[in-house]
């Protein structure tokens, strides 16, 4: 066991600049956009710049990760016959038992801590907290996974630069090719995609032979892509309303949990119509739940106290949305139709499920 936390230290040495930088990306974008959400800026029409740009850092962050990674399985090739210290040769066990604690440690425990953190700060109950880790958990660990596949199989860096994004494309181009309805749920294609991983860089490491863990890992990933793209809940619903008796008005938020709507304000988006600006904040959206259609489950209740307490019912339709970390900002905007001659300030809105259809 002393080999093993010597050789972690030593790893941790190694990679400690780029994993410290890491961290700083992970930490930081997930700060700002938790900030975003705290924001009481109207203005929606630089959401979508940020989005992007947010959206950016989330494909670096998993790059960067699986790159780390794979610079982590560089420093103890198993696949070297001559790989041994000055002191002792390692063996196969230790080092795949070193290189396993050291992934867990650096790339799930270390950037967990810190956004666990941000979670508390920002109210997360503790179901969104153990949710919110297992998602990014599975999220980050299948890039990590991956880029630990291609250190133990690679001769060097030119090698996984090549092969990664060649079968990767691969796979996912059969995948798209066959097609199901409904999908396979994204945790359990996340899932997958780890384990093959793992038990391809596994026999890598046992057998120090980098064409047998090549096999498994393919064979893994092809029986994968053959259930099809994972499909995605794109569904986004709220904690129940604080209280139905009363909605939002013109400037206010209402908050239930870590959850939030704020009714930002009236604006004028043509000629003779005016719309109402809605910014939800973390609505739930998560990995775990089923696939489902990209509609809302839910719509605006428009109460006019002026129009004897006329009640109207309003589709919303996204804007833009930034989201980094299980922290979410999505802005809506819903038309307010021409009848509607009431002041901003007089206007209620409520949001209301929408209930599945009856079989």
């Amino acid at each position: 066991m002393n080999l093993v936390v010597h050789i972690v230290r030593k790893d941790w040495r190694r990679v400690r600049p780029a994993l410290l930088a890491w961290y700083a990306l992970i930490a930081g974008k997930a700060w700002c956009v938790w900030r975003l959400s705290l924001s009481t800026d109207a203005a929606a029409s630089h959401l979508a710049t940020v989005g992007s740009f947010v959206d950016m850092l989330n494909g670096l962050e998993a790059v960067a990760g699986a790159f780390i990674a794979a610079r982590l399985a560089f420093e103890d090739p198993p696949h070297n016959p001559q790989a041994f210290w000055l002191t002792r040769p390692i063996s196969r066990w230790d080092l795949a038992r070193a290189k396993s604690l050291g992934a867990c440690l650096f790339f799930v425990a270390g950037p967990l801590l810190l956004l666990a953190s941000l979670w508390l700060a920002a109210g997360f109950s503790p179901l969104e907290l153990c949710s919110a880790a297992v998602e990014w958990t599975l999220v980050q660990g299948m890039f990590v996974g991956l880029g630990l596949l291609a250190g133990a199989l690679s001769r060097g860096l030119g090698e996984a630069l090549i092969a990664v994004p060649v079968v990767g494309l691969s796979m996912l181009g059969l995948a798209s090719f066959l097609r199901r309805e409904p999908g396979p749920q994204a945790w359990l294609i996340f899932s997958l995609v780890l384990a093959a991983a793992a038990a391809g860089a596994a026999v890598a490491y046992r057998g120090r032979n980098r064409l047998a863990g090549a096999a498994v890992a393919l064979i893994g990933f092809f029986g994968i892509a053959l259930m099809g793209e994972p499909g995605f809940a794109r569904m986004e619903s709220m904690p129940a309303w604080p209280d139905a008796s009363r909605g939002i008005e013109v400037g206010e938020s209402r908050r239930s949990g870590a959850h939030e709507w704020s009714l930002l304000t009236l604006e004028n988006i043509h000629r003779d119509s005016r719309a109402l600006l809605v910014r939800s904040s973390r609505p739930w959206r998560s990995l775990l739940s089923a696939p489902a259609p990209n509609e809302p489950p839910f719509r605006f209740e428009l109460s006019v106290p002026g129009d004897a307490g006329e009640r109207i019912f309003l589709v919303p339709g996204r804007l833009s949305s930034v989201q980094a970390a299980s922290f979410r900002v999505t802005y809506w905007r819903f038309v307010l139709p021409e009848a509607v001659s009431a002041r901003p300030e007089e206007l209620r809105l409520s949001v209301v499920p929408v209930l599945p259809a009856a079989p």
